[in-house]
């Protein structure tokens, strides 16, 4: 609710969303996806530490998508 941007977003407002954190799963320039989290209880509830983390994570799934996605095309021959 601190964002000006965000703060008068409905969704934001009727969720009653006080933290958000989001990663994009990117993986050679492709976007499989984003990891979002977000949090009614506490607003400043993620840290720096936290959006590392959550890259951190982000990138690993990316990476597993693609082996799964490379797997998949090797099972087919």
């Amino acid at each position: 609710m601190a964002d000006q941007e965000l703060k008068t977003q409905s969704s934001v407002v009727l969720s009653g969303i006080r933290s958000v954190i989001c990663a994009p799963i990117i993986n050679k320039g492709e976007i499989y996806g984003i990891i979002y989290l977000d949090n009614t209880l506490v607003a400043g509830l993620f840290s720096e530490d936290d959006l590392n983390t959550l890259s951190l994570i982000a990138n690993q799934a990316g990476i597993s998508i693609e082996n799964a996605r490379l797997y998949s095309k090797l099972k087919k021959y």
